[in-house]
């Protein structure tokens, strides 16, 4: 992979640093030899650092440095996701509870703590009716064990209402993570991060209408 001169840097070389790591130890045989908590654990990092790294580098450029140790994250995690099978879903995953009767997630380190956090859109009610406003759930567990905090109202200081697909994206390729999203009767928004990789402050850059 590239060297990129962002934040997700470090993370890049840790990646391949433990992919190295972990592909000699497959080559000699040793890696059958480790204590099983000591495989899964290396296992569950090359999983958090692939699943972080593939919203900024191809999947072909992750499964290059990865090499034989891809195997142990199996086929269908590094595949595209029209190879992938899926379980019986599970109801209400990860102690999260829908917080109203409407929700669109997207996913994202946004803290910069190696685990997923979740954003949504849930619906409030008021004299005028319902109100559709962005949601925060915190990442309280780890990668490997995910479980969502309860939901944080108008996070970021954002308080804009009648949100559609909120969408977390380093859209300007500074290294963190920025906002995007539509609002009820075509405006699209963009919320800028001016903080930092690990202190998100989202402020409005941007707003197009619809013709």
């Amino acid at each position: 992979m590239r060297r990129k001169s962002t934040p997700f840097a470090r993370k890049a070389r840790q990646f391949r640093r433990l992919g190295k790591e972990v592909n000699r130890l497959l080559e000699s045989g040793r890696f059958q030899g480790l204590a099983e908590e000591k495989q899964r654990s290396l296992v569950s990092k090359l999983r958090s650092l692939y699943r972080t790294l593939s919203r900024i580098f191809p999947a072909r450029q992750l499964r290059g440095a990865l090499a034989g140790a891809a195997l142990l994250l199996g086929s269908g995690f590094v595949q595209q996701a029209g190879a992938q099978t899926f379980g019986p879903p599970v109801v209400s995953p990860f102690d999260y509870t829908i917080a109203g009767n409407f929700t669109l997630p997207d996913f994202a380190d946004i803290d910069n703590d190696g685990d997923l956090d979740m954003i949504s859109v849930g619906t409030n009610y008021d004299i005028g009716g319902a109100v559709l406003s962005l949601r925060y759930y915190h990442n309280v567990g780890d990668a490997a064990n995910p479980s969502f905090g309860p939901p944080i109202e108008h996070p970021f200081g954002i308080t804009t209402q009648y949100l559609l697909n909120p969408i977390l994206a380093d859209i300007d390729n500074d290294g963190d993570f920025d906002l995007i999203a539509c609002q009820l009767g075509g405006t699209f928004l963009f919320w800028e991060n001016t903080g930092t990789v690990s202190i998100p402050v989202l402020a409005i850059r941007r707003t197009i209408h619809s013709v």
